[in-house]
């Protein structure tokens, strides 16, 4: 019987920071705290040695391996991020603010995306909970469905803001109430007063106080 034998292409060992120490000329001990820019050492490293350690890392091409380093330190620098839908501009305003917080501070943001529908949502949840994170940032849509991954954002060890509100955990919401009711003023003032209301989210109770302030204008 012929054997059919699978042969992928060779790929050379990854540079280990043991082989940049040996290329170097120093310890492993000097490679790591030179990688990592430390400078906690109770002997200083020199100009000249940082400088052989940087060359003989460029030279095989060494990469840390960024999933160990979180590992060890305990921190991921990630922050995830649950956005409903990718064609919403008011979505994309909050994405670009929060990325731009979270770059600065030298984190970097994991992006999931549920597209308003309630399958995805929860498979996006769960990738995020499947992910070592420092942070969660999520505006979901149909948490309430989902009573058992909200207890476990609860009891996670790390920091979690909904941008919805939510009983017993931190959120930051919009006033609606404040922006529909000058909306509505706005538009009476100009002497309008058949005037539509669209409800176009994925779900009506989302709206309900900028419906009950166009019903009571």
């Amino acid at each position: 019987m012929e054997r059919i034998v699978e042969v992928g292409r060779f790929r050379p060992p990854r540079p280990r920071q043991i082989d940049v120490a040996q290329l170097a000329g120093v310890s492993r001990a000097t490679v790591s705290f030179v990688l990592n820019e430390r400078s906690d050492m109770r002997v200083p490293i020199s100009k000249e040695t940082r400088l052989k350690v940087l060359a003989a890392a460029r030279q095989l091409g060494y990469q840390p391996n960024v999933l160990a380093r979180s590992l060890k330190a305990g921190s991921s620098q990630a922050i995830g991020f649950l956005m409903p839908a990718l064609h919403n501009p008011h979505y994309w305003d909050t994405l670009d603010g929060a990325e731009e917080e979270i770059t600065a501070r030298g984190y970097h943001l994991i992006l999931v995306v549920s597209n308003l529908n309630p399958d995805r949502e929860l498979k996006a949840l769960h990738s995020l909970f499947d992910r070592r994170l420092d942070g969660m940032i999520l505006m979901p849509t149909f948490m309430d469905m989902f009573p058992e991954e909200l207890n476990a954002v609860k009891e996670r060890a790390i920091p979690v803001v909904f941008t919805t509100p939510m009983e017993g955990i931190d959120w930051i919401f919009h006033d609606t109430r404040s922006g529909a009711e000058q909306l509505m003023d706005h538009l009476l003032s100009l002497g309008h007063r058949r005037i539509g209301f669209i409800n176009g989210v994925a779900r009506p109770n989302l709206a309900q106080t900028r419906q009950d302030v166009y019903q009571e204008k």
